[in-house]
């Protein structure tokens, strides 16, 4: 007798499971075939060669029995390796599944037309007679952009809002662009342009990004609209004057040493309301350093540059010498060398409260930049020391900015945007940027791109191998 496979096992893997599952597999493959001899035919049996009488092995269906080796359907792929393999009677099984009737096949299969779909435009095709041929295509439409005179006057014309009609109809126009709404407006650097607008109640905006929150979206305690430069913004009725600068006109803070990082920029509360005072008193009456109450061991700079005696003298009583740096004590006036220095705070425990202590840290060199990295106005903003001994904020950095945006004030809708160029140079047309994937757009020299309109675009244009070509927007 030949060896059992689960007698191949360890006697402890010997077990009824696994005895089970060996001989439903292993088993089968191991032991000697039991084979039976059958003498028959397979095959079609409707054909000129059967003879009366001739043996067919027997199917176990009709359908099996009378469709034996009929064609199939295969489905080779580019290397000739079959993907696909469907057989006649796997058809007529389809085919009842969907709920055909499949027990007359002749009527199945008969039919003397089919459906065809052309790929082609059915209006062009049934309407032939009302298009018309251009076998070179249409003539392209030149895309260019134009930037105005070094010195202009504008008069901006503000034609619907969302106060009178629907959202998102209304739009600026400019006098000197003609034809176009919400247009894309190129001015040279080092030029003086003027928007004169009469609409009362409507401000007109120039900023560093749309929307009329009037702030920055990554960073809200940094205003959209400080832009070097602008004069009046924000007028409703009168001129906005944008003396466009060089990139390098706000040069003095880019190229500014960078100095230490403190916590908070200090406006509004003066030396003589922290030193000395409880804790819980001074919370309750400022709200914390920059609407933070969270200050112990904090630096922070005093900004507010004031020169009133009292305002740096406290009359509170209390103990000095318990911290490190330099503390003054009570009615001596803090010298005017250490007021814009870096101050810190700690907090000596009084009771269930603490009492205040102010200490200065470091005084500072003119004209090195320090940044506050805590609090909610000035977090992120940049202060230098200058040579009159006065705290200055460092503006926001827009003259590098080469895109900007005009917005209505109230309506987010009726925006549109200003591109700089330097003097004698033309705006190249960024292809990726401005135009592929955008839903709507209007090149600089008012082109509306639509679906079927063939551009042709100048030198002006980046990527490169888009210059000199024509295309058709799609």
């Amino acid at each position: 007798m030949p060896v059992r496979n689960i007698g191949l096992l360890p006697e402890i893997f010997r077990t009824n499971p696994n005895e089970k599952f060996i001989n439903a597999t292993i088993e089968q493959l191991t032991n000697e075939p039991n084979l039976k001899r059958v003498n028959g035919y397979i095959g079609k049996k409707f054909t000129i060669v059967n003879k009366p009488g001739d043996n067919y092995i027997q199917e176990s269906t009709n359908d099996r029995d009378k469709y034996q080796l009929e064609p199939a359907v295969v489905v080779p792929n580019p290397d000739g390796e079959p993907v696909f393999t469907g057989h006649y009677i796997d058809l007529l099984n389809k085919l009842r599944y969907y709920g055909a009737d499949t027990t007359d096949q002749t009527r199945l299969f008969s039919n003397e037309y089919y459906s065809y779909d052309s790929q082609i435009d059915y209006d062009k095709f049934v309407n032939f007679s009302q298009y018309y041929w251009l076998p070179g295509g249409p003539v392209a439409v030149p895309i260019f952009s134009e930037t105005l005179p070094g010195n202009v006057t504008t008069i901006v014309d503000r034609t619907g809002s969302s106060a009178t009609v629907a959202t998102g109809v209304g739009n600026y126009q400019f006098d000197l662009i003609n034809n176009q709404t919400n247009p894309i407006i190129i001015l040279s650097r080092n030029g003086t342009y003027n928007f004169t607008v009469d609409q009362a109640g409507n401000p007109f905006w120039i900023q560093t990004e749309p929307g009329v929150a009037g702030v920055q979206a990554s960073q809200p305690n940094f205003s959209s609209r400080e832009i070097h430069g602008v004069v009046n913004n924000g007028d409703d009725v009168g001129t906005i004057t944008f003396n466009v600068p060089d990139a390098n006109a706000q040069s003095f803070y880019t190229d500014m040493t960078d100095g230490v990082d403190v916590n908070f920029a200090n406006s509004g509360i003066t030396y003589e309301e922290m030193q000395g005072q409880l804790l819980s008193e001074f919370i309750l009456a400022t709200g914390g350093i920059d609407d933070n109450v969270n200050i112990e061991d904090k630096t922070f700079l005093f900004i507010d540059n004031s020169v009133s005696a009292s305002d740096w003298t406290s009359t509170t009583t209390y103990s000095t010498g318990l911290f490190g740096g330099t503390e003054f004590g009570t009615g001596v006036e803090v010298p005017v060398v250490n007021r814009t220095g870096i101050w810190k705070v700690n907090l000596e425990a009084s009771g269930g409260d603490y009492i205040i202590h102010l200490t200065s840290m470091a005084l500072l060199a003119d004209n090195i930049k320090h940044k506050a990295i805590e609090g909610v106005q000035y977090n992120d903003r940049s202060f230098y020391k200058d040579t009159s001994d006065v705290m200055q904020l460092i503006p926001l950095i827009t003259a590098l900015q080469d895109t900007f945006y005009y917005q209505d004030g109230n309506d987010s809708n009726l925006t549109g945007i200003i591109k700089l160029v330097n003097v004698g140079e033309t705006y190249v047309i960024d292809i990726n940027e401005d135009i592929l994937g955008m839903a709507s757009y209007t090149s600089p020299n008012g082109v509306k791109f639509t679906n079927g309109l063939k551009v042709a675009f100048n030198e002006f244009v980046t990527p490169a191998i888009y210059a000199n070509e024509e295309y058709y927007v799609e």
